[in-house]
């Protein structure tokens, strides 16, 4: 019998009694905790943890206790930093054999401590295992549930234990109600009858059956009995009184009543015994770091006060580094000595550090020492040598002085001694006056002065004049070339229009006048960055060192670049100085990073919204195998990351991504053309820059592939100049929604060969367009005939005049209008605006953050990235009846409506076979019923074979992964897409089996029936009587 458990139920016994003696808990009413191993699991790791233990081993009982507590205690031990060298589990039912295995892996471990997560039971069966063979001396922890049980105590080998306990109480009249128990009170209760005779080896049974021990006489004594029955615990008590006021709370008012934590080690007396002894507490109500605490002085497994070592290697000293064990824990780890000048200066350094160079390590490698100062001698070869060469470049120097000083009134000296000024100058804190910047500044293409000026920057020519270098002439200035894009310079054109159109209102900027500086950055990057630079710094080329620091930038913000690349340069070096710009057409998701880009705004939505959409789409109809072409660019490689991981998510296999950019040699693009040609993907999708499809269909066009979907980003889609590519006829892409600009189209009319003449990009427009000269008169070397006049730029049809897709057009129109509501923010009251504030390029950036208003119908905000809300048309190039192509819009899409509500349709699409019917673009057709899919080895998971089902299985499901085997009564159909009940099928008289069957019938029931009777007939006989008793007890 266990002792301890009987005295928790006496001790409920006990609280009961209490409780129905009480006139305060539950009066007139008659009835006939502890914490979790949470809380123990954190105190046990962090208990290791304060004692430096970082080696361990671990044993548990293999329960739910065990096995929980000792998962809390893990996790708690591994963010402790504490490594485990094994962890075995244990339940007394288990084989012995599974019990000598935990104790040989305790005997044959190199770690000192030992946290034991074990009930009592299985703790005793382990600690009698080990007994056998003791293992080397160890510290034990221990949880609760045995730590503090006496019968533990007899165990030698676990002196010096610690472990957590609940915290000891007493509770008053409970020894007295333990030892008021009387034999004829035992006799009542089984349990406490065998307690009685087991404590003091008599029996009390002895007039009713026979017992070898002898009667009990009525002199025994429970107080002088040494049990676990006479301790006590109230823990049960606790627990019933809690259940006594839940109670009290349901049938009871205010009249009437309706019918902690401890550390206990153990401690070897001066008598020899063990005993448990407190020397702390642990309070998990107590801040982090403050619940654990020590009150006296733990005596540990080798009776000593100094705490046990148990880590898997020494520390490191200093002048040596750690270097994990391989396929070890991080707590096992070699010393690894510095290096050849190398140190380490702390205790379990993970690396060795360099010396400076005019240092040097110290024998034990853990400082640096000066290196001693070593002296050339005037009597060593190498003295010498330098001496001479030290004496003949001073002879030298001063020769070369002479002739200058003799020709000092030459040009050349002139300039050599005003340069040796000007490089003098600054350090000596001496303004000798102003400096020219060498070059020529790039002039704006279209310019006009204002109070306040915006800059503005276009592609409006795609390359870049190249030169090549000789070095013996100064580099020649910059040069866009290569064909205008009318397209682009109607975007320029719209940013004069809307400066001129805010000029000429009253509302907004009323008495003040903006002016512009636009200029065309071609696409290339060493453009764009001149024209940043510019944009910053301005046209002036003198340079004085006295105001230049207090100087503003050119402009207060600038309306640009066309490209990701060029937006991202121009970033880079706008944000060092707190300028900020509105991009009308960079797209890349890239620039919505504030820490890379801070002073960055677009009014084009971000391309993770595009790549999202073009994903959907393509699932939307059923495409699972595309092939994809990208610009290899900024815009082109970010927007084609984001469409392949939202393509993986939805399930879509890509056969090739190929990625070219316009300055590559032709080779590479007409590789992706023949990729292209060869694909058995029927659908496309290209995320690509204009300039860059265009050169890439200029090449398809030459040998045109097969048929197929094309499906484009924003940046070609809608670009009328790519409409005479006939084998994008079908094209679906996203765009931005088209807009109406009252007046533009007026204002792009309104150009006279006059004003065209006083800006070179409006000229080379004029003479391109009608392909006559304006320059005839300044120029008789041209071939082309002059202009006469009568040129007439409503005749003309071309990307500049086209203004029934204001797509882009819009965008720079609307980054217009939100730079100037923020320097309305800036200068202006309610009453009027006033033109002589200073206005700095960060107030206008602060603005734009909080720019809110609407134009022409459509909104302009800006979120904390940025960026605008994400909105598109889905437009298809359809052929018209006068056999053009033009682009209609068919559907729309919202990023900032509910998920899967984004994307709408609002009239059919005419694909590229002119049908409605959606193409099918697929690696493996589907698997019928009957068959399932079987990947093919080393392509993507879309392309498949499809297998049919073995004899005995189906399969019911198009696409169907696995075959299943029809029920014992049921076979599969021919087709293998059902199974059908197997027929019934009798055997005939007639047949040769049947015959021999029903003969062996009618032999068995005649055997039957003659043993029956010889039953019947000798049924009075002994062996008869026998089997007929037998067969009724059966």
């Amino acid at each position: 019998m266990n002792f301890r458990e009987l005295h928790f139920a006496r001790a409920l016994q006990f609280a009961i009694q209490e409780i129905n003696n009480s006139s305060d808990l539950l009066p007139g009413i008659t009835l006939g905790t502890i914490p979790s191993d949470r809380h123990q699991a954190a105190a046990l790791a962090r208990m290791v943890k304060h004692f430096g233990w970082t080696w361990i081993g671990a044993v548990r009982s293999d329960s739910d206790y065990g096995n929980n507590g000792m998962a809390s205690f893990l996790k708690a031990a591994e963010e402790e930093g504490i490594c485990v060298e094994y962890s075995e589990a244990y339940y007394r039912t288990q084989p012995r054999s599974k019990l000598k295995r935990v104790a040989d892996v305790i005997r044959e471990s190199t770690a000192r401590v030992i946290v034991a997560f074990m009930a009592e039971g299985d703790m005793r069966i382990l600690l009698d295992e080990l007994s056998q063979q003791p293992p080397p001396p160890m510290q034990w922890i221990g949880s609760e549930t045995w730590v503090t049980d006496p019968q533990m105590l007899r165990f030698n080998l676990c002196i010096g234990a610690v472990g957590f306990a609940i915290s000891r109480s007493v509770i008053p009249g409970f020894r007295n109600f333990l030892l008021d128990l009387s034999s004829e009170q035992v006799l009542k209760f089984p349990l406490l009858t065998e307690f009685w005779e087991s404590s003091f080896s008599c029996s009390l049974k002895q007039q009713t059956g026979s017992s070898t021990m002898p009667a009990c006489d009525g002199t025994e004594d429970l107080s002088a009995l040494q049990n676990p029955y006479t301790d006590t615990s109230h823990l049960v008590y606790k627990a019933t009184y809690a259940v006594a006021h839940a109670l009290h709370g349901i049938i009871c008012n205010k009249r009437r009543c309706d019918k902690k934590m401890r550390i206990e080690p153990w401690q070897l007396q001066e008598d020899g015994s063990i005993v448990f002894v407190t020397v702390g507490q642990y309070d998990a109500s107590q801040p982090k770091g403050q619940e654990f605490s020590l009150n006296s002085a733990i005596i540990w497994y080798d009776g000593s006060k100094q705490v046990p070592v148990s880590v898997c290697s020494e520390s490191c000293p200093p002048g040596t580094r750690k270097a994990a064990q391989k396929g070890r824990p991080v707590c096992c780890y070699d010393c690894i000595n510095c290096g050849e000048g190398e140190i380490s200066n702390r205790t379990d350094s993970l690396d060795c550090h360099e010396c400076l160079p005019e240092y040097w390590p110290n024998n034990e490698k853990d400082k640096c020492l000066p290196k001693p100062v070593e002296f050339l001698s005037w009597d060593e070869i190498l003295g010498i040598i330098l001496a001479a060469f030290s004496i003949a470049g001073s002879l030298a120097a001063l020769s070369i002085t002479l002739v200058f000083y003799k020709n000092r009134a030459s040009p050349i000296a002139r300039a050599e001694y005003q340069k040796t000024l000007n490089g003098l100058s600054p350090a000596f804190g001496v303004n000798l006056g102003t400096c020219i910047f060498q070059g020529d500044p790039q002039v704006p293409a279209l310019f006009s002065e204002g109070d306040f000026v915006i800059g503005g920057a276009f592609t409006i020519h795609y390359y870049l004049r190249t030169e090549k270098h000789i070095y013996t002439r100064r580099p020649q200035p910059l040069v866009c070339s290569g064909s205008m894009d009318f397209r682009e310079l109607r975007f320029a054109r719209a940013l004069q229009f809307a400066i001129q159109e805010i000029n000429n209102s009253s509302d907004l900027l009323p008495g003040i006048t903006l002016g512009y500086h636009i200029y065309d950055s071609c696409a290339s990057v060493p453009m764009v960055m001149k024209v940043a630079v510019q944009l910053t710094n301005g046209l002036d080329p003198v340079f004085n060192d006295t105001d230049y620091c207090v100087k503003s930038a050119a402009v207060l913000a600038l309306v640009g670049e066309s490209g990701s690349t060029a937006a991202i340069s121009t970033s880079r070096l706008f944000g060092r100085f707190g300028i900020p710009q509105v991009s009308h057409y960079a797209t890349c998701a890239c620039l919505s990073d504030k820490r890379q880009h801070p002073t960055f705004f677009r009014t084009i939505p971000s391309d993770h919204h595009q790549a999202a959409a073009l994903a959907r789409m393509v699932k939307r109809f059923g495409w699972t195998w595309i092939g994809a072409v990208r610009s290899d660019s900024d815009y082109g490689n970010n927007g084609m990351t984001s469409f392949l991981k939202a393509a993986e998510e939805e399930g879509i296999c890509v056969e090739y991504s190929e990625a070219y950019y316009r300055t590559q040699p032709s080779s590479k693009l007409k590789r992706v053309a023949d990729v292209i040609r060869r694909s058995t993907a029927r659908v496309i999708v290209a995320f690509m820059a204009a300039g860059d499809m265009r050169l890439l269909l200029q090449e398809l066009s030459q040998q045109p592939p097969p048929p197929m979907q094309w499906i484009g980003s924003e940046a070609w889609v809608t670009d009328p100049q790519m409409l005479r590519f006939n084998l994008c006829i079908g094209a679906v892409g996203f765009a931005i929604p088209r807009s109406v600009i009252p007046g533009f189209r007026n204002f792009l009319f309104d150009l006279s060969p006059e004003q065209a003449l006083k800006f070179s990009l409006l000229t080379e427009f004029w003479e391109s367009s009608f392909s006559c000269s304006l320059k005839r008169q300044t120029d008789p070397s041209t071939i082309m005939p002059a202009c006469d006049g009568t040129e007439n730029l409503r005749a003309l049809q071309n990307p500049y005049t086209d203004t029934s897709q204001l797509r882009i057009t819009n965008m720079v129109y609307k980054a217009t209008y939100a730079i100037a509501y923020a320097l309305h923010g800036i200068i202006c009251n309610e009453k009027h605006c006033d033109n002589n504030i200073k206005v700095e390029p960060w107030q206008v950036f602060d603005q734009l953050k909080r720019v809110n208003f609407t134009k022409n119908n459509y909104s302009v905000s800006f979120d904390t990235n940025g960026d605008p809300v994400a909105k598109y048309e889905l437009v298809n190039w359809q052929l018209q009846e006068d056999g053009s192509v033009d682009f209609v819009t068919v559907g729309q899409y919202d990023a900032s409506k509910p998920k899967d509500q984004e994307f709408s349709l609002s009239r059919s699409i005419i694909w590229y076979d002119g049908n409605e019917k959606v193409p099918v673009s697929v690696c493996s057709e589907s698997c019928f019923p009957g068959t399932r899919k079987a990947v093919k080895k080393g392509r993507p998971v879309c392309c498949h074979d499809c297998i049919n089902c073995a004899d005995g299985e189906i399969s019911n499901e198009t696409d169907s992964l696995d075959c299943h085997k029809c029920l014992p009564e049921y076979w599969p159909n021919n087709e293998k897409d059902k199974c059908l009940p197997k027929p019934v099928e009798f055997l005939s008289w007639v047949e040769i089996l049947g015959i021999i069957l029903a003969a062996f019938s009618i032999a068995g029931s005649l055997a039957a029936l003659s043993i029956t009777l010889v039953f019947y007939k000798n049924r009075a006989s002994p062996i008869a009587r026998a089997e007929y008793q037998k067969t009724l007890n059966g």
